[in-house]
């Protein structure tokens, strides 16, 4: 699904922070593995009739990605008790969304189209400052809203951005990272200053700081996006992580 929007994004002017992940009943389901997984990719999510991830660790990656979850009252294939447990969730971490429970089957979810399509139309992806993410590494390039791990294993990263100066980190990981990119840009960070203060897992560190043409080449070689462009990056050798 990734390849293929990868390279529809490659061949036509797509919008890509309106890029939005729904689907019904099996594309239900794979939109709770899709959407918590990848929520850097997204403006928005739409399951209808779906099956949601019982990790609170997962649902916790959704972060601020908004969510219109739609399920029927009698539905005999996808019980509605599933919908109904993930909204009390998202509730309870502060997420935001919407939840639409119709009377009616499986099906139900037509007569809803007009207002999901409103509701998508004023939802924008946006880069997120403040973020938590836990998942795999598997080797393969990744930018997860503006931090790269490379290693094996997998990571739960909480970053934050404070006062443009400073961004901190708390790593836990199961594997091995070999280093951290800090992808950053004028929104992120004052790119004024000379430097920028890093901290992981407590440990302060100073990086010089300055954007370059290279910076926004290799990271559009990761993204492939060019509404997610980064103009500086800060390397951390996986050493200088406790």
């Amino acid at each position: 699904m990734l390849a293929t929007l990868d390279d529809v994004q490659q061949r036509f002017n797509v919008k890509t922070d309106r890029v939005s992940l729904g689907g019904f009943s099996g594309g239900g389901i794979g939109t709770w593995i899709f959407g918590p997984r990848y929520p850097d990719r997204f403006s928005a999510l739409v399951p209808r009739a779906g099956i949601p991830p019982k990790a609170e660790e997962i649902v916790k990656n959704l972060n601020g990605l908004p969510i219109f979850v739609i399920h029927g009252d009698r539905d005999g294939t996808i019980p509605v008790a599933n919908s109904r447990s993930i909204v009390k969730e998202l509730g309870r971490l502060g997420i935001p969304h919407r939840y639409e429970e119709r009377h009616g089957g499986h099906e139900v979810f037509s007569e809803l189209n007009d207002e999901v399509l409103g509701w998508l139309a004023r939802k924008r992806r946006t880069l997120r400052s403040s973020f938590r993410y836990h998942g795999p590494v598997d080797g393969r390039p990744r930018i997860i809203h503006w931090v790269q791990v490379e290693g094996r294993g997998t990571v739960t990263v909480t970053a934050n951005v404070q006062a443009r100066r400073k961004l901190v980190l708390k790593l836990e990981t199961t594997g091995h990272v070999d280093r951290l990119v800090l992808w950053v840009t004028r929104k992120l960070v004052d790119m004024g200053r000379r430097n920028v203060d890093v901290v992981i897992n407590g440990r302060a560190m100073g990086f010089p700081l300055a954007e370059s043409v290279a910076a926004v080449l290799d990271g559009y070689a990761i993204t492939r996006d060019l509404r997610r462009v980064f103009t500086a990056r800060v390397v951390v050798d996986g050493s200088r992580i406790r």
